[in-house]
């Protein structure tokens, strides 16, 4: 075990002990955070890369790791890829999240022999553990993942390391400057950076990664999608609406929204629905998991008015108002919807995914928070194809085009998608790239 491991372990040790209380509080109060606990802490009794570990010793795998449901995503587009061309490597998926887990597992099945873990914690007697017996052919970590300890091994042992759609913000950045033999030398294992974003690549290059590391292309999220077929779409609005999609109103959509921005599009949404009123407005949340915080703040804002229940996953309130709690929908409803704001962007949570909606050729809206999606943001304004609103008053004026001049707002709807279209292909181009460094 090298000295530099042996420190990071007494700083994670530290670390844990100051955070006891929350990670206490939060294991009583939360049973996902308990899941979670369980199989970063106690990973051998969960991971099925130790479980199974005596028949997974010869076989080569290529482990491709994402923090959470997002980068979860990029990992399944990075799979179908690298499938299309190459069956020769096993998959193991590493995630952070039990949403990402979750995610991964139902479409596990898509990738031959392929298994799907919670990434254990970075200790660096864990890491050795979990990985040292597999035969790795290569890692890959989708955007800003970059575990000390897990680097260490993977490169000491000489496999190689990608690093997709990769981003340093300028925090991270400070704290590796301020320990550059600890956590800046763990970036040295990485053989290729692939970013789109400039800021990060220059920030990685004042760390002393070689330019020959950094390689620069579009953006990795842009993704067209196949639309969905009506009857599918008929049969969404149906269940959540409890009627035909014949029938449809002027629909507003809210995506991937957090609690602390629900007064925001209320506001909003109020003061549209005066000159508005055969409109609605469907939200649905970033996470399943808040339902009770959503339920709560509505029903405090709705006061004598409750909402009516339809199936287990709609709630209908009397101003026109649909709260949807269901995972896996989101690209149906953007298609359905007249125009799209997208949260996330409002509180300072870095963003969502905001090209899905101008994938659909949705007019559409964001706020100004948006520090994991900034390239891409700055694409689709230079060319006038988003709108950036930064209060309920410029959300208001926003729905009012979308409602009263709809050929405009297709206009701009239109320069999104061309411009998003312009520019995809990047993640094809990285995972030729590494087949051919790999095999």
């Amino acid at each position: 075990m090298s000295a530099r491991a042996v420190i990071l372990d007494l700083i994670y040790i530290i670390i844990l002990i100051l955070l006891t209380p929350l990670l206490l509080i939060a294991g009583i109060s939360r049973a996902d955070f308990r899941w979670l606990l369980a199989r970063k802490f106690i990973y051998w009794k969960y991971s099925p890369i130790t479980l199974n570990s005596p028949h997974n010793h010869h076989q080569p795998v290529i482990i491709i790791h994402s923090a959470s449901f997002g980068e979860a995503m990029l990992a399944i587009k990075f799979a179908d890829l690298y499938y299309a061309t190459e069956k020769q490597l096993r998959i193991i998926f590493l995630v952070n999240t039990k949403s990402g887990y979750e995610f991964l597992k139902n479409r596990q099945s898509k990738f031959n022999k392929s298994l799907v873990a919670v990434m254990p914690f970075d200790f660096s007697f864990f890491i050795k553990h979990t990985f040292s017996k597999l035969n790795i052919k290569a890692l890959i970590i989708l955007e800003s993942d970059y575990w000390p300890n897990f680097l260490l091994h993977m490169g000491n042992k000489h496999i190689p390391i990608f690093a997709v759609n990769a981003r340093l913000s300028l925090n991270s950045f400070r704290l590796y400057r301020l320990l550059p033999s600890l956590l800046g030398h763990s970036l040295t294992k990485i053989n290729k950076f692939y970013s789109a974003s400039n800021a990060s690549i220059a920030r990685l290059g004042k760390l002393g990664i070689a330019k020959k590391s950094l390689v620069h292309l579009n953006s990795f999220k842009i993704e067209l999608n196949t639309p969905w077929r009506d009857d599918e779409l008929a049969e969404e609005y149906q269940l959540a609406f409890n009627k035909p999609l014949g029938e449809k109103d002027f629909l507003v959509v809210v995506g991937s929204l957090q609690p602390s921005e629900l007064d925001f599009v209320l506001q909003a949404w109020h003061s549209f629905r005066k000159v508005a009123d055969k409109s609605f407005l469907v939200i649905i949340p970033r996470h399943i998991t808040k339902l009770d915080e959503f339920l709560a703040s509505l029903a405090d804002k709705n006061k004598n008015l409750p909402p009516t229940k339809i199936g287990s996953l709609s709630y209908v309130y009397p101003n026109n108002l649909l709260f949807l709690n269901k995972m896996g929908t989101l690209k149906k409803w953007y298609q359905l919807a007249n125009c799209v704001f997208v949260g996330g962007t409002i509180c300072s949570r870095g963003g969502q995914n905001f090209l899905e909606p101008i994938a659909a050729k949705k007019y559409t809206a964001i706020g100004p928070n948006v520090a994991n999606f900034e390239t891409e943001k700055d694409m689709l304004v230079k060319v006038e194809g988003i709108k950036v609103v930064q209060t309920p008053d410029a959300l208001v004026e926003f729905l009012k085009k979308a409602y009263f001049s709809p050929a405009q707002a297709d206009k701009v709807a239109l320069r999104g998608y061309q411009e998003m279209r312009k520019n995809a292909g990047s993640l094809n181009l990285v995972v030729s790239s590494i087949i051919k460094q790999i095999l």
